[in-house]
């Protein structure tokens, strides 16, 4: 392990997938390995013969996933990865160079196609369009030092929001002021993710939001109307604008698809959704 892999250790998010030893092997030496993951005795048995720290986690909430793996890494500088993505060559040593300008960045995430996926392309290529943002400080990829913690409020990841964590950590990180960098030429390889997939997400972001919005630590309005005059508003267009010149119609009408059922999810509660309900609807995706 060289000089700066020493100082940097990369948090892998794992779940019964056996691909986090392909994400290990991409790190090739370039830094230090913790693995925080759900409970599966096989992936833990292999960890163990290779000597990689982990942590078991309760299943059901990634943000616990996530702190609990930022608390097990000993450096200051953690690069947060999901366990089926990898790195390219230099990925490490870039975002560890970017965390000396910035108080967290992240790399360029490249989806991957799958020609036996219905829309496969399409959906890469609206992935591809949200992650490449500069200023959302959205995982995997994403680069951070520890010592920001007290600037965040104390902690990272809300572990009372179990789903689309990232976006009230890139929310709270921007309301703080601290600095975010992207660095481009930093590439992780994400697999090709389904339709199904892609869009079970959507829904599952905007009951993530509206949780956000209930519990106070994200700005939302609880109506659907103004919910509906924000989709058509002229900055939404102008996003959409920008979506079509660069990636084409076909993708810019499936985000119009992802964007209603993301609208769906933030506001199925005021539509009569019980907390119940709502509950049964997480275990029934398997959150």
């Amino acid at each position: 392990m060289g000089e700066r892999g020493r100082d940097i250790t990369v948090v892998i998010a794992n779940s019964e997938d056996e691909s986090v030893f392909n994400c290990i092997d991409s790190a090739n030496g370039g830094a230090k390995i913790v693995v925080s993951l759900t409970p599966y005795a096989p992936i833990e048995a292999r960890l163990s013969r290779l000597n990689i720290p982990f942590v078991v986690v309760p299943r059901g909430n990634l943000s616990i996933t996530y702190n609990s793996g930022i608390e097990l890494a000993t450096t200051n500088k953690v690069i947060i990865m999901d366990s089926d993505t990898v790195f390219t060559p230099r990925a490490i040593e870039q975002l560890g160079h970017g965390l000396e300008q910035y108080d967290a960045c992240k790399a360029r995430l490249s989806f991957q196609y799958d020609d036996t996926q219905t829309l496969s392309g399409i959906v890469a290529n609206a992935r591809d369009f949200i992650n490449s943002s500069p200023t959302r400080a959205y995982t995997p990829g994403l680069a951070l030092r520890k010592d920001i913690r007290n600037q965040m409020g104390g902690y990272f990841f809300n572990e009372q929001i179990r789903w689309a964590v990232d976006s009230e950590f890139s929310y709270r990180f921007h309301k703080n002021g601290l600095q975010f960098g992207y660095i481009p030429d930093a590439v992780v390889n994400h697999p090709a993710v389904s339709i199904r997939h892609d869009l079970t997400e959507a829904f599952l972001m905007g009951l993530s939001k509206r949780r956000a919005v209930d519990l106070g630590v994200r700005e939302g309005n609880e109506d659907v109307l103004p919910t509906l005059k924000r989709i058509l508003s002229g900055e939404t267009f102008a996003k959409r604008g920008k979506l079509f010149k660069e990636k084409g119609v076909s993708t810019l009408l499936y985000m119009l698809t992802w964007d209603l059922l993301y609208n769906f999810g933030y506001n199925l509660r005021k539509l009569g959704l019980s907390g119940s309900t709502e509950e049964r609807i997480w275990r029934g995706f398997g959150r």
